[in-house]
């Protein structure tokens, strides 16, 4: 919930644009629609206007997924360790 709200302020509304979604994912916007096209895009994109969109929210879930994934990892680890 904090990430989403967190999103919510960046992106000045519930969607955000495929410029602002590129830059928190550290890829050009030209590689996020690539990979929409091609049905590889882990945060689902739509149309509004003739412009890609993401929901604020399934980006938030997006962030909050790899960071427990890392977690895991990181976990994983120092029992390893």
């Amino acid at each position: 919930m904090k990430t989403e709200l967190a999103l919510l302020l960046v992106a000045e509304g519930p969607t955000m644009g495929l410029d602002q979604l590129a830059a928190i994912m550290e890829i050009t916007p030209r590689s996020l629609e690539n990979q929409h096209y091609a049905q590889r895009c882990p945060i689902p994109l739509f149309k509004i206007g003739s412009k890609l969109q993401a929901h604020v929210s399934d980006v938030a879930k997006y962030i909050d997924e790899q960071r427990a994934d890392a977690m895991k990892l990181l976990q994983q680890a120092r029992e390893a360790a």
